[in-house]
């Protein structure tokens, strides 16, 4: 039988999970209005624990977005969701410019050693 902290643990699990879709959808701008606006009144009444719970899990899905993005492992609605609400963004383009920059020089090392 499970504890009350493991129970509260395994909740805020579940709940987590169902935040970060919910919270991908978002920046994706995926959710309904009616979603979307109670999600918006959500963050506007979130206690402070929870606003850097959102905080920080956008923080790492802004760069599952650009990975994802870059690795063309998005849907075709996600890219274009991607393309027309992220990529205008000087953060996410910069975000994006790095990471392709990094991937450039990290095959070069991979083929200099393959032939050193």
């Amino acid at each position: 039988m499970k504890t009350g902290h493991e129970l509260k643990v395994e909740t805020h699990y579940k709940n987590s999970g169902l935040l970060e879709g919910k919270l991908r959808r978002y920046i994706l701008g995926q959710l309904t209005q009616q979603d979307e606006e109670r999600f918006d009144q959500r963050l506007m009444t979130g206690d402070d624990e929870f606003l850097q719970e959102v905080e920080e899990m956008a923080e790492v899905l802004h760069d599952e977005l650009v990975e994802d993005y870059i690795s063309e492992k998005l849907s075709g609605a996600e890219r274009t969701a991607f393309e027309l609400r992220l990529l205008p963004s000087r953060k996410i383009s910069e975000k994006l410019m790095l990471d392709r920059a990094l991937r450039v020089v990290a095959g070069r090392r991979l083929a200099h050693r393959d032939t050193g």
